[in-house]
């Protein structure tokens, strides 16, 4: 998943850790997808920041865990799933344009007209 994350991101893996451009694109077409934004907050509480000094002895902001260990169990089939449709999504894609593209088709937005999304009626 991340070295077709990075692939298509274009950008080179930074050591160990991944780029932090990847936790921007996970936030957004995983915790925002399944959860939406109030759900991403959610988890987000669930898992703060806290301050820490990195190797070098600067300090810095670090979750104690990765989000996906904070869902429920009954999330892990969907959240698995979403995360494999995804990686394939990205092997086929050549850049984030051409993975947006394929994603938005992939999973279209519903109530995306506004006289729907009021209830107003279709003359």
């Amino acid at each position: 998943f991340f070295v077709n994350l990075h692939r298509v991101l274009g950008l080179a893996k930074t050591g160990r850790n991944n780029h932090p451009n990847c936790g921007h694109f996970i936030n957004r077409y995983v915790y925002d997808f399944l959860f939406g934004e109030i759900g991403l907050e959610v988890i987000r509480e669930a898992n703060p920041k806290i301050l820490r000094a990195n190797d070098n002895g600067a300090a810095e902001y670090q979750r104690a865990f990765r989000h996906h260990q904070m869902l429920k169990p009954e999330h892990d089939k969907v959240f698995n799933q979403h995360i494999r449709t995804l990686n394939t999504l990205l092997g086929i894609a050549n850049s984030i344009g051409h993975f947006d593209d394929i994603f938005n088709a992939t999973f279209p937005k519903s109530c995306t007209q506004i006289g729907f999304a009021f209830n107003e009626q279709r003359l």
